[in-house]
């Protein structure tokens, strides 16, 4: 726990510390607030550097917290200090020097941190405690350094302070160009008054170049040259080499030179070029780097491949993503919204760097998983040990007293060591000076994977009888084979989902929307067949061939339905309609609940039964699809067949006059002639769709990672821990409410409103994953929290079937005309399919992290989505499809609360030598 805590406080510090990045540099100005929080770099650097004086774990992790929130100040004011005094031709080259003084202080951190330096047992407090001393420095250059002259003009008024400043920046000259400028952007910045983060994210006017700033800063983070900055000692070892810590430390030196040389290039080859050039490089490097660790095993001279990998990849980060991040944002935008975006640009900067310092040894894991000996008798996984190593190093020296259970779990460590198979439990405790008490403690983790992919390897017939004793102990090796068979079944459904997805309106168009469901309805029947004739040929690859078939069948389907429902649905009931098709999802898992039951279908004999009727379903749908009549808005708009739309609409709604309906399908057809056929690029790029686009997605994304999945994939298990003693007729619960309260959806859905069902849904589900949250985290004390953790488990299912759940599949189709709509919905679905691989994927090693308290990682971004339902989300019930579109244009056009920076935005594309 202590070793977790003092890694990811620092990140925690500076995410929080970038909200108050705006506020201390218009307080206190740019150099008196870099000078007041250089205060926090001396009393974090003091509490590490004097912790052997106190309960060392303690000081140290209160250290780095007080150094992160400092880390998370400056890298907002050094920025915009720089971006305001620096003359437009030397921009680039002035910005990138912080990136420069990063990576020294990196460098400098890793040599003077070697074994025979600082980095031993003895003189470690001096090594942590010397991380204050550059911001003694520059406190003492602060002294010499002046005011912005922007800030001076523009924030306070004081001309004549300013003109002194710019003197002493440029020598003696004319300043009345400079000040004309600062006058234009001051009487710009009185228009909008101070921007507030919240008024920055709402206002259309900001929305592109604040687009642009986050995703630069969260391609510099997710690129994963974070990966290698904190595990390249360990890759290096992988990789082969004797003295990976040398290594190491060369990569900090190409760092280094290469930042340095950004410096020189950048204000020459442009900002967007060098950006391009390092992000492509780096996408090659990394494939080269696998291809080198992949076949490391089989050609030695790999490691060199790796290796070279390695260095180039930190080569091109310098080059453009390292350092352009950091100062393009106060380039995007002009004095007034400056500090809440260098805010928010380093809030997402600092939480993507803690995402990856914490998630990146569990998905390593994932992806580079070797056998693990598993003690059947009750013994954890060996493989482990070295994580519970590193930790209790980490204890030893700060002098804590650290039990398995702070350690084993931590998975926190840059060491990657293989344990050889066939050591004893007992031999391994006595070598890492593990109790075997404590490794028996957490036996029933292990042995739930153990038991959930043995099952699955022995009815495949892929698991080989390999089997040891240890000790008296019944031991087990979980070939490779079963577990790589087993993720990629469970993960090639969601795969073919993402894929497909992307040709819904390709088939929608091409086929119509009925010819289309047909036609995708015999990969439904191929994908069940595949599985349920498993037992006749190589069961695991006809297993996996079947979900892969039938996962791309359900992106198709998920698509057509929803496009289909949407078009033939009155206005009055399009709700009810849509959220249909949720409804025939809940009832298919709660049926395949009730007949997966061990003494029905869910045993080693009929489970292929009940893999194959899996297609059951789309048979039933493509009899029904006989009697059902095409899209009318299909058949006028896409076919121009008007007399066959007339005897469709005709068809849904008895004998009526038409006019009215043709009359509004003309209306949309004159407006999609005028745009042409909407594509997934020109949905992307086009500004008239940017915004309902942006809204459906997050609509998606909400549904995804509200946490649902995570109960769905893993019900039974969370019923265990909440120490029910049936879970498996708990989960069927589950189905049950599911089932009921989307049909109470379909009932209320067009009374009271989407915008409000899905806000009440969001709500509920966030105050349910707290509920859950206490439940869980108080079981081991009251015994009586199990029923908490229950209740919270089936309200949450309750309110995510009230709007979540349903609302997001049909309300893209009611965004979106007859033109864009395929695109749209194409690309909804493989975000929404994407979202559920990830959560699918990802949960179990974050539970793992997280423990008892990983729902309120799901509370959180609850909450968030909430926010953004209630201040971005419009209400669709009751509204044709124009008018939706004309609320969407009503808001894009709406006088903005602030100036045009997007044509600032638009003049640094176009200028070559700023």
């Amino acid at each position: 726990m202590y070793w977790s805590l003092s890694v990811s406080i620092f990140s925690i510090g500076g995410m929080v510390s970038s909200f108050l990045v705006g506020w201390v540099g218009d307080s206190l100005g740019r150099i008196k607030g870099m000078f007041t929080v250089n205060i926090l770099a001396v009393v974090g650097g003091l509490l590490m550097g004097l912790a052997k004086m106190g309960p060392a774990h303690i000081l140290v992790i209160a250290g780095r917290a007080v150094m992160g929130f400092y880390c998370g100040l400056s890298s907002g004011l050094v920025p915009m200090y720089i971006g305001e005094i620096a003359p437009t031709a030397y921009r680039g080259a002035l910005g990138t020097l912080h990136q420069l003084a990063i990576v020294t202080g990196i460098l400098i951190s890793q040599v003077i941190g070697l074994d025979f330096l600082l980095g031993n047992d003895i003189m470690w407090p001096v090594l942590l405690g010397l991380s204050g001393a550059p911001s003694i420095l520059q406190s003492v250059l602060l002294l010499i350094c002046p005011e912005s002259p922007r800030y001076l003009y523009i924030k306070l008024g004081k001309e004549e302070e300013a003109k002194k400043t710019l003197k002493r920046f440029k020598g003696e000259y004319d300043t009345t160009k400079d000040i004309a400028e600062m006058q234009k952007e001051k009487e710009e910045a009185m228009k909008e008054s101070k921007v507030s983060l919240l008024q920055l994210i709402r206002s259309p006017s900001y929305r592109q170049p604040l687009f642009v700033a986050l995703m630069l800063h969260l391609s510099q983070q997710f690129s994963g040259v974070n990966a290698i900055f904190y595990y390249s000692t360990a890759i290096f070892t992988t990789a082969g080499v004797g003295q990976p810590v040398y290594a190491t430390i060369g990569v900090g030196v190409i760092n280094t030179i290469l930042t340095m040389v950004s410096v020189l290039i950048v204000d020459k080859a442009g900002r967007r070029n060098l950006f391009l050039i390092g992000l492509a490089g780096m996408c090659l490097c990394a494939i080269m780097m696998t291809v080198g660790l992949v076949l490391l095993s089989t050609y030695s001279w790999m490691s060199y491949i790796s290796m070279t990998a390695i260095f180039l990849f930190v080569s091109f980060f310098e080059i453009g993503p390292g350092p352009i991040p950091w100062f393009i944002v106060a380039e995007l935008f002009s004095q007034g919204p400056r500090p809440a975006a260098l805010a928010l640009a380093g809030c997402c900067n600092w939480t993507s760097n803690f995402i990856i310092g914490m998630c990146f040894p569990y998905i390593e894991e994932i992806c580079l998983k070797e056998s693990e000996v598993v003690l059947c008798g009750g013994s954890e996984s060996m493989s482990q040990a070295p994580y519970a190593v590193r930790n209790i190093r980490f204890g030893t020296k700060f002098g804590v007293d650290l039990k398995m259970e702070d350690t084993l779990w931590a998975g926190l460590t840059d060491l990657h060591v293989k344990i050889p198979m066939g050591i004893t439990a007992e031999n391994l405790a006595v070598q890492y000076e593990i109790s075997r008490e404590d490794c028996d403690k957490y036996a029933h983790k292990t042995q739930q994977r153990w038991k959930a992919e043995t099952h699955y390897g022995r009815v495949l017939n892929v698991l080989p009888n390999e089997s040891l004793l240890l000790n008296g102990t019944e031991a087990r090796v979980l070939h490779p084979s079963v577990t790589m068979y087993w993720s990629l079944s469970v993960s090639i459904f969601s795969i073919g989902g993402m894929v497909s997805s992307f040709l819904v309106g390709w088939v929608g168009d091409s086929l119509g929307r009925i010819k289309g469901m047909f036609t995708v309805n015999i990969l439904a029947v191929v994908g069940g067949l595949l599985m349920g004739l498993a037992k006749m040929g190589p069961a695991h690859i006809l297993v996996i061939a079947g979900r892969a078939v039938m996962g791309f069948y359900c992106g198709l389907s998920s698509g057509l339905v929803p496009m289909y429902i949407g078009e033939i649905a009155p206005t009055a009931y399009r709700g009810a309609l849509g959220t249909l098709h949720q409804l025939a999802i809940v009832t298919g898992i709660l049926i395949s609940q009730v007949i997966g039951l061990d003494f029905l279908l869910g045993n080693d004999i009929m489970w292929p039964v009940l893999l194959g009727l899996s297609g059951a379903p789309s048979i039933l749908q493509s009899v029904l699809l006989l009697i059902c009549p095409e899209s009318p808005r299909y058949l006028y708009i896409k076919l121009g067949k008007e007399e066959e739309a007339k005897k469709t609409l005709k068809r849904f709604k008895g004998e009526y006059d038409t006019t009215k309906d043709i009359a509004e399908m003309q209306k949309e057809k004159e407006e999609a002639m005028k745009e042409s056929k909407v594509s997934l690029l020109q949905l992307i790029r086009s500004p008239s769709y940017r915004q309902p686009l942006f809204v459906a997605l997050m609509l998606h994304l909400s549904q995804q990672f509200s946490g649902v999945n995570a109960i769905f994939y893993y019900s039974t298990a969370i019923f265990t821990t909440a120490g029910v003693g049936q879970p498996v007729y708990a989960t069927i619960g589950v189905g049950v409410i599911n089932t009921i309260l989307t049909m109470v959806s379909v009932l209320i859905v067009d009374k009271a409103g989407r915008r409000n069902l899905f806000l009440i849904g969001l709500a509920g589900m966030c105050l349910c994953a707290i509920m859950m949250t206490v439940g869980l985290v108080l079981l081991s004390t009251y015994s009586w929290m199990s029923y908490i953790s229950m209740t919270a488990i089936f309200l949450f299912v309750s309110f995510f079937e009230i709007g979540p759940g349903p609302i997001p599949w049909f309300i893209v189709a009611e965004f979106f005309s007859q033109g864009p709509r395929p695109a749209a919905l194409a690309l909804a679905g493989c975000c929404n399919w994407t979202s559920n691989f990830i959560i699918g994927m990802c949960f179990p090693y974050i539970e793992a992290l997280c423990g008892s308290y990983v729902f309120i990682i799901f509370a959180v971004m609850l909450f968030g989505f909430t926010l953004f339902t209630y201040f971005r989300v419009p209400e669709t019930k009751g509204k044709t499809f124009e008018e939706i579109s004309s609320e969407f244009r009503r808001r894009r056009h709406a006088p903005p609360s602030g100036p045009k920076t997007a044509t600032e935005l638009e003049l640094l594309e176009r200028s070559t030598d700023a």
